[in-house]
């Protein structure tokens, strides 16, 4: 009889940090709710690119985004909230 073993661990902190390069985190007050967000570091900067917003889905969180956002932030200013339960908020 034969086992696998999967891993589990979650990934390094330098492989994650890695993941939102370019992104800044954010919490908002928005009527009496907090919202945690990553939004584009260089929002001031590109006023003239238009702004992205990628909800998540059920059961997931903004994370779900990383490799799209990465792919678009040249491009767009992005916003990537976490619904009110979900990640941060």
């Amino acid at each position: 009889m034969s086992t696998s073993s999967t891993d589990l661990t979650a990934a390094p902190p330098e492989t994650a940090s890695t993941w939102f390069e370019g992104f800044e985190k954010r919490q908002f007050n928005v009527n009496g709710v907090v919202v945690c967000a990553r939004i584009s570091a260089n929002w001031q900067n590109h006023l003239d690119k238009p702004v992205l917003v990628l909800l998540h889905g059920f059961p997931q969180t903004h994370v779900m985004w990383h490799r799209v956002a990465q792919a678009l932030k040249n491009d767009y200013r992005l916003v990537l909230p976490d619904l009110r339960g979900y990640g941060d908020s």
